[in-house]
Order: C-alpha cells, then sequence, then structure tokens
C-alpha cells in the first residue's frame, strides 16, 4: 500500500511521519470518504470519494508519494480504487485551509475538541467551522498556528505547535470554550470527583455514593444528582447532563469537606502555638494522626512513664485507644472526663503522681 511506502520514505527521508486528515461526506449508511496527508508542512489532498476511510488515507498517502519521489511507479496497488496517477496533489507550503468537517482517524488521536465543536455546529445548524493554519521557521523545524471560523467569528490557538493538527485542535479548543462555556464544564466533569475521591481515600472514608434524578420532558431533561460521604448528602445544582449534575455535587462536597478540615487544622494550630509556651513542653504525633502534648518532668520522675501529664489532644472526637501506647493509666483517667465533656471539647487532663 501507499500509505506504508510513504511511512517508509519519510522515516528515511524527513524529520516528521505523515499526520492524515479524513472526511465522511454522506449518509451514515451510505458514507463516502475523502482523505489528506500533512507531509513536511505540506499537505495533499485526494481529489475522489472512496467506501473506506482506509482506500482515502490510501489515495492521499500515493499523491504524496509521487510529489517527493517522482520516479516512484504510479501503478495502481488494487487497494487504493484509482488506476495510474488521477489527480494532482494540493501542497500549500506557508498557508493551509482545511474543511472542519475532517474527523481525524482514531488511531491517530488528538482530535478531541474539533470533533466536539463539529458536533456543537451540527446541533445548532451552523456551518462547519473552516480552519487556516499559518507555518513559521526552517523548513526542518517548523512549528504552526491555526485560527477557526464559525458562527462569523474567528478564534486562533494560543501558541504555535509542532504540528498542523495540534495547532487546529487548540484554536477548536478557544472556539469550544467560548460557544460552549457548559460543554467545557462537561468534558472536564470528573475533575472535581477525582479531587472527592482522592480526599475520601486519604481520610479513610467510604467511596462517595452518587444518586442523580432526571427531571422535566424526555427530549428536554434537567438533572439533578446527590452524593453521600460517610452518611452525609450533598445536594449539586440542576445541570443539562448527568456528568455535569455529578460534578455540582462533587464540587459541593468537595469544598465543604476540605474547607472543614482546613479549619480544624487552623485551630490545631493555633493550640499547638499555646501550648509551646509552656516549659519543657513535647509534642507527640501518634500514629493514627493524633497530637498529644507532653509536659516532662525532671529527675527521678523523668525515668517514670506516669509522670507524663498529657495538657491537650489536638483532635476532635479523638479514639481513646490510640492513646494506649502511654501508660494505661493515661487512658484509664481520661475515659470518665470523655463522658463529662462534649466531644467537640479539648481534653486537658493530668496523670496523678
Amino acid at each position: 500500500m501507499y500509505k506504508s511506502k510513504l511511512q517508509e520514505f519519510c522515516q528515511q527521508n524527513l524529520p516528521t511521519l505523515p499526520d492524515y486528515s479524513v472526511t465522511k461526506e454522506g449518509l451514515d449508511h451510505n458514507p463516502r470518504f475523502r482523505a489528506s496527508v500533512t507531509v513536511d508542512g505540506l499537505t495533499f489532498d485526494g481529489q475522489d470519494s472512496f467506501k473506506s476511510s482506509k482506500e482515502a488515507q490510501n489515495e492521499a498517502a500515493r499523491l504524496a508519494l509521487l510529489h517527493f519521489n517522482p520516479n516512484h511507479h504510479s501503478q495502481s496497488d488494487g487497494s487504493s480504487g484509482v488506476d495510474g496517477v488521477g489527480g494532482v496533489g494540493k501542497a500549500v507550503k506557508a498557508t493551509e485551509r482545511s474543511s472542519g468537517n475532517r474527523l481525524v482517524a482514531d488511531e491517530f488521536g488528538g482530535n478531541q475538541y474539533k470533533n466536539q465543536l463539529q458536533m456543537f455546529a451540527q446541533k445548532r445548524n451552523m456551518d462547519l467551522p473552516m480552519y487556516d493554519s499559518t507555518r513559521v521557521g526552517s523548513p526542518h523545524a517548523p512549528t504552526f498556528k491555526a485560527t477557526v471560523s464559525i458562527g462569523g467569528l474567528t478564534f486562533e490557538s494560543s501558541e504555535f505547535f509542532n504540528t498542523i493538527k495540534e495547532a487546529e485542535n487548540a484554536a477548536a479548543k478557544a472556539a469550544f470554550s467560548s460557544l460552549s462555556p457548559e460543554g467545557t464544564q462537561e468534558a472536564n466533569s470528573s475533575f472535581y470527583k477525582n479531587l472527592l475521591q482522592q480526599f475520601t481515600q486519604k481520610e479513610g472514608c467510604s467511596m462517595p455514593l452518587y444518586k442523580t434524578r432526571s427531571v422535566g420532558e424526555s427530549h428536554l431533561p434537567t438533572f439533578s444528582s446527590t452524593v453521600e460521604v460517610e452518611g452525609e448528602n450533598f445536594d449539586g445544582e440542576s445541570a443539562k447532563t448527568k456528568k455535569l449534575a455529578e460534578m455540582n455535587a462533587a464540587k459541593v462536597a468537595w469544598t465543604t469537606l476540605n474547607k472543614r478540615k482546613l479549619s480544624k487544622i487552623s485551630a490545631y494550630a493555633s493550640l499547638s502555638t499555646q501550648a509551646q509556651e509552656v516549659p519543657g513542653h513535647v509534642s507527640t504525633t501518634l500514629p493514627s494522626g493524633v497530637t498529644v502534648s507532653l509536659l516532662q518532668s525532671t529527675g527521678k520522675d523523668q525515668q517514670d512513664n506516669s509522670s507524663l501529664r498529657i495538657t491537650k489532644i489536638d483532635r476532635l472526637g479523638a479514639d481513646l485507644s490510640t492513646l494506649s501506647l502511654f501508660h494505661p493509666r493515661t487512658v484509664q483517667h481520661l475515659r470518665p472526663m470523655q463522658s463529662r465533656k462534649p466531644p467537640e471539647q479539648h481534653l486537658t487532663a493530668f496523670l496523678h503522681t
């Protein structure tokens, strides 16, 4: 096939490999495909349509190969569907114009926002986006910047890229983010869900449980979601999609739980600062994360574990079983005090000597 021959030629003679784009035409039950290939900054458009994207790409590769290697035989290899040389590839050195209907084949990837922008235009019966790419730099190390026009507006990629495909995708992202902010949020819907999951794993909590409901007419539903974490429910704002509704719920849960944690840390830091003013103060952190402040005795009593006096436990509702690392009398002395004081108060206790 010409694709494999072009690939081999580029590997041996050029700094970059072929970059294919495919255009789908016609009805879904009887589609036709056109292809183009970009090689070393030059784009070659196949002049005919084919029943498969593979055949279309092979025809584009044939035109490119004829340009770079004129001595190559122009005989058909049987899979391109074209006999002889056929049309002449269109090569544009400095600026390339391409149709927004091009869909890069899955094996080449990197076309997320171009596809999303195209679907956005199709759903709203808009003209398909049109891309312009500008090449700068030396022939052996070119860079590209792209613009896309849609709905009478033009959007530009934020920087230069090594390939036209990357530049066009960046321009499509700028357009899609501006025209469909909600769509951009949905594309990033996993952000807060991932944050919440990482938070619960770090804190040893159960995994978040989402419950999503749809209301309204079937052709225009609205979704609302609730996420449960350790028996506590967090409701997110309603959204037009299930993914976005779950993201809203996850955002509320993560923001609330993280703020609560930071508030406690701030309170603990304040108490620790006060404790450091006590002479002979020692701060110890148990494996469970409970911070215990100790007062050390001097002389003979320093060798007696029972002389350690706990002045503060810097964690609300701490499990007293974690204090078993200290003298048993510590736990025996603290348990009665826990029943007399609310768990929200810090415990203060002294061992009897």
